[in-house]
């Protein structure tokens, strides 16, 4: 003991430190380690993510905030989208760091013989973390509607359908990794309790223990002395060090718990705008079936095999050859046997019944010397006859009765000895005379050379038979023909009917070969056809009428011979056109052919891209219902491709998708159906989807619905 009025000082932890057991030191030391481990767990929970995302597009959320990232056309280069920080998490975040801190220093103490300090700090770091347990809760409840929303886009990273009022929405779904930490808040709570209950019971009994001590042992000791209290080390610390720390937890506390409020979670909002892509009204007169109205030939033959059925010879020596201008070729050579001693090859049939008669004919002087060569008109006796021949770059309009006489004769423009001409005549009997037009084209069509004659008396007589022939002046010469016919009509002109101005006719033959094609400027089309009268090779062909962008309209295919002469008439109809909501979705009906003849083309919709981006499309069939006697393919087109079709054969199916199409940015692309029922009454319905993407094959795509119905 000290004097009266003497100052007594008294270290509280040395006091204490006599009384603490081993034990109990552990004890201190441990709370604020379970202290340290909580708060650790809690800064877990706070700052790392809670869901990482990959894909399409990549990021994560987190209490603390989140940051979403998009692909630019995946090809790998990330663009910043969405990035947040939520504030009263991140000062949950930062009074936790605080209390972490201060679980090491109470621990620190222990070891630094500073139990009193260790076990009140120790104390209220717990008391402290109850409060941010309860502001943690609040948190993950905030937070589980970001993670709803986040999960929800991604759907497990399968590809999403959204139906909508502009058709189905596709995008592939977001990859979504749940790290420990969202498995601590919302899969595993008791990781976070159970340290905390553990923290709190350890501190609390701690502290509970120090008061007990201090009540036991020190108070004794500073109650013989007034002063002693203001003087007593361990209380001087209490005061000096304790008291700011406490009032620090307690401001922070409070601006943590006023915070709790504030949270604003992620909000995703939507703006409608007008579809990028959408249909657009195509042409809606289309193409039904294309009919031959009319063939004027009474005989033709392309000379493709010999002996020609139903012709016979006067003379000369006559065969085939593969030499043709299309395919096979007649060859003559004369040997002075028939009328006129010049060589014939006719038809053996009567056409003395007719007036006027059209022939044409193609030839050339294949070897040997200049000859006469071109078309023959017998008479019924087979001793007289009209010869309009070719010879030495004149054309020439003989006859021979009993003797040769010229009627006319005309030099022929760019004359060349080896090439073939297209001799044409036109004769007209009338009382007891004979006019007779000739005209020569070039391998081009140019006309060459006209010549004319009527012929009357004793020179005069009615044509029965119309063939080739031959006539020699000097040595041997070889002559090709070739595209032989006889008609009542001009076998230069193929003519096609009711056709719309603008749109086009083109004539293929069964080679593959253009031989013509023109615009209608009136409701009527003539094609030229002077080079090559019987189209092709005498079988088959194509004719084919576009829109006036150049889309077919109408295949026909004759099964027959396509001839100069022929008059075909085009039956059109008018589509109709349905477009839905935002012209995203759309219904067509049309009739079509019920031949195979006359494949019917009309154009379902056109594809406007509006935007600065090009996107990728192609046509999904759905279903086809009642299509047993379709048989069709529906394509897309722009302007440099056309896509594979979709193919329905007799109703079934051959395939289900077109390939890929650019639809590029500011253009149109049509979708095109060509088909026909191999029935008439019949009709059917295609259902198809339009499915358009930003990326090739992929990213986020869209489908458009197509109904189609046709009947015959």
């Amino acid at each position: 003991m000290a004097d009266a009025g003497s100052e007594i000082w008294i270290d509280l932890d040395a006091v204490l430190g006599r009384f603490i057991s081993k034990r109990m030191r552990a004890v201190i030391a441990l709370a604020g380690l379970a202290n340290a481990l909580t708060a650790i767990l809690y800064l877990v929970a706070l700052l790392y993510p809670q869901i990482f995302v990959e894909g399409f597009v990549r990021g994560y959320i987190s209490l603390t905030g989140y940051s979403m990232t998009n692909t630019i056309n995946g090809n790998g280069i990330y663009m910043p989208n969405i990035d947040a920080v939520k504030t009263v998490s991140l000062a949950t975040a930062v009074y936790t760091f605080v209390l972490l801190a201060m679980s090491t220093a109470s621990t620190a103490l222990v070891y630094k013989r500073r139990y009193v300090t260790a076990s009140a700090l120790a104390y209220g770091v717990s008391l402290s973390l109850e409060i941010v347990s309860g502001v943690l809760r609040y948190l993950t409840q905030a937070f589980s509607a970001d993670a709803s929303t986040i999960l929800a886009i991604a759907r497990n990273g399968n590809t999403i359908r959204l139906a909508t009022s502009a058709g189905i929405i596709e995008y592939p779904g977001i990859e979504t990794l749940k790290t420990v930490a969202y498995r601590m808040v919302f899969e595993a709570p008791y990781t976070l309790l159970i340290p905390l209950t553990v923290a709190v019971a350890l501190s609390l009994a701690a502290i509970v223990w120090t008061i007990y001590l201090y009540g036991k042992y020190v108070e004794p000791a500073i109650a013989v002395e007034k002063r002693v209290w203001t003087k007593i080390k361990g209380a001087k610390k209490l005061l000096t060090t304790q008291t700011p720390i406490a009032v620090a937890l307690i401001l922070i506390l409070a601006v943590a718990s006023a915070g709790t409020f504030a949270y604003s979670p992620m909000q995703l909002s939507t703006a409608p705008v007008a579809p990028p892509t959408t249909f657009q009204q195509p042409q809606t007169t289309y193409c039904i079936a294309l009919t031959r109205a009319s063939r004027g030939a009474v005989v033709y033959t392309d000379f493709e095999t010999y002996p020609v059925p139903g012709w016979t010879s006067r003379g000369g020596s006559w065969g085939s050859t593969a030499a043709g201008y299309k395919g096979n070729t007649l060859s003559g050579q004369d040997n002075d046997g028939g009328i006129g001693w010049a060589s014939q090859y006719y038809w053996a049939t009567s056409v003395s019944s007719y007036s006027s008669l059209w022939v044409s004919v193609k030839t050339r002087l294949a070897s040997g010397a200049e000859t006469y060569r071109g078309i023959v008109l017998i008479d019924s006796t087979l001793q007289r006859l009209y010869e309009i021949s070719i010879y030495n770059g004149y054309l020439y309009i003989w006859s021979y009765v009993g003797s040769w006489n010229q009627h006319a004769s005309a030099t022929i423009s760019g004359y060349s000895r080896d090439a073939w001409y297209t001799v044409v005549i036109i004769y007209i009997v009338t009382g007891n005379s004979i006019s007779i037009t000739a005209y020569i084209y070039d391998v081009r069509g140019n006309r060459v050379a006209t010549a004319s004659a009527t012929i009357t008396g004793t020179r005069f007589f009615q044509p029965s038979y119309v063939g080739v022939e031959v006539d020699r002046i000097i040595g041997t010469s070889t002559v090709y023909f070739d595209d032989f016919i006889v008609s009542t009509s001009d076998p230069r002109t193929i003519t096609v009917q009711n056709v719309p101005v603008g749109y086009s006719v083109w004539l293929w033959d069964n080679l593959g070969n253009l031989v013509a094609s023109a615009t209608a400027t009136t409701s009527h089309i003539a094609l030229n056809v002077v080079t090559d009268a019987v189209v092709g090779t005498g079988i088959d062909g194509r004719i084919v009428v576009r829109f006036p962008d150049g889309v077919p309209c109408l295949v026909y295919t004759s099964g027959d011979a396509i001839l100069g002469g022929d008059t075909y008439s085009l039956t059109t109809g008018t589509l109709s056109w349905s477009p839905g909501a935002n012209y995203t979705s759309v219904a067509v009906s049309a009739a079509i052919s019920s031949s195979s003849a006359s494949v019917t083309g009309f154009i379902v919709s056109s594809i406007y891209n509006s935007d600065s981006k090009p996107y990728y499309a192609r046509l999904l069939l759905s279903d086809c219902i009642e299509c047993t006697y379709l048989t069709a393919n529906i394509t897309i087109r722009n302007s440099t491709y056309t896509s594979q079709p979709i193919r329905i054969v007799g109703g079934a199916p051959a395939t289900t998708s077109t390939d890929w199409v650019v639809i590029a940015p500011s253009t149109r692309s049509n979708i095109s159906f060509s088909g026909y029922f191999t029935a008439a009454g019949r009709s059917g319905t295609v259902f198809m989807l339009l499915q358009y993407c930003t990326q090739l094959g992929g990213g986020v795509c869209v489908y458009y619905p197509i109904k189609i119905a046709v009947s015959s």
